[in-house]
């Protein structure tokens, strides 16, 4: 559960893309250690956050949140979100979307 508040406020985090998982949605359940180790190459794709203004921000972290049981997987769920905070934990003040990976 997150609050949601204007990037023009300091927040600790903010949600920067939201995707599907690639593949076939019929598949089994890849497992979290898989689904994981694909968040850094989603997540870090060209376009996901404004690089330009991520720049200034040295200490900037990005994170996936997907789909981690079998249960969820099997309810067909398939979204991923991709967030960034800061490592010291200083809050954000504006945006760091960017416009969303080249398709």
């Amino acid at each position: 559960q997150f609050t949601v508040v204007d990037c023009a406020s300091p927040h600790g985090a903010q949600l920067v893309y939201r995707g599907a998982l690639p593949g076939d949605a019929a598949a089994p359940f890849p497992g979290e250690a898989e689904l994981g180790a694909q968040m850094a190459a989603l997540c870090r794709a060209d376009g996901v956050i404004d690089t330009a203004a991520a720049t200034a921000i040295p200490d900037l972290q990005v994170q996936g949140s997907f789909p981690v049981t079998e249960e969820q997987w099997a309810a067909g769920e398939r979204t991923y979100y991709c967030f960034v905070n800061r490592a010291g934990g200083e809050p954000i003040t504006g945006t760091l979307q960017g416009p969303g990976p080249a398709v």
